[in-house]
């Protein structure tokens, strides 16, 4: 293996679907990579599209974007996007523009689908680390639904406190008095 096939099979190594993952299976993993480049921003994903591939990142930065344009976060090298959607045939969640000229492995779904029927140890590996991503990204979300949620009521106690009482709807009924 020569030293750029060495450092690649590291990158995908630390991915978080593909942890865990012995020489062997990153080998044969990296063989159905393909290399692409991207310019400065041209749109890679788009939000509802099916999840037919996921990249890893090699160089540049990616952006992503939601549908309303504002920018949720980055993707880095070293940093995959579309994996998830890859693992669970769910449709894209946000827009993926490259902020810069980028470069990146793509993985094909129909290849790493192929690649986990033919190999069960690849497969309880890679499951196993979806599902614990999952789990991780669903207790995430769990805890920013109840910041929200407490905020919301803060709020709503704040409102109340000024002599002001919040309708059902949400709009803003101010007593007159």
């Amino acid at each position: 293996m020569n030293q750029k096939q060495h450092q690649l099979m590291r990158i995908l190594q630390k991915i978080s679907v593909f942890q865990g993952l012995e020489v062997s299976e990153a080998e044969r993993l990296i063989r159905i990579c393909r290399f692409h480049q991207y310019e400065e921003n041209e749109r890679i994903y788009n939000v509802g599209q099916d999840s037919s591939e996921m990249l890893v990142l090699m160089q540049g930065k990616l952006l992503v974007v939601g549908p309303a344009g504002n920018v949720f976060g980055e993707v880095t090298p070293g940093q995959p996007t579309g994996e998830m959607g890859v693992f669970t045939g769910h449709g894209r969640s946000a827009n993926i523009v490259s902020a810069v000229k980028s470069a990146a492995l793509i993985i094909q779904k129909k290849d790493i689908d192929e690649l986990l029927h033919q190999d069960w140890e690849i497969k309880s590996k890679v499951l196993q680390n979806v599902v614990d991503l999952l789990s991780k990204r669903l207790k995430e979300s769990n805890k920013l639904v109840a910041k929200y949620r407490t905020e919301v009521e803060e709020l709503k106690a704040e409102v109340a406190e000024q002599g002001s009482q919040v309708a059902e709807d949400g709009s803003q009924i101010v007593e007159e008095g």
